[in-house]
């Protein structure tokens, strides 16, 4: 029994740094990707004019219109 023992200790001790390393490895793979794309998405959006959004006739037209709610 007590070669069976030491037999199964010595691959799990062998086995197990690189289960972990493995499994680290794909955390930060994962956790780059996500901020990866978090980043790029955030920088796009920031680029991105708002006042482009609204065509020019359609902003200018707002800004003309006197609506109801707003009148002295």
């Amino acid at each position: 029994m007590a070669g069976v023992s030491a037999s199964l200790s010595l691959p799990m001790s062998v086995i197990l740094p690189f289960i972990l390393l493995y499994s680290s490895l794909l955390c930060v793979f994962f956790l780059q990707s996500f901020f990866f794309f978090h980043t790029v998405s955030f920088l796009l959006s920031e680029s991105l004019p708002v006042r482009e959004v609204i065509p020019s006739h359609v902003a200018h037209a707002m800004e003309t219109t006197t609506s109801p709610w707003h009148r002295p």
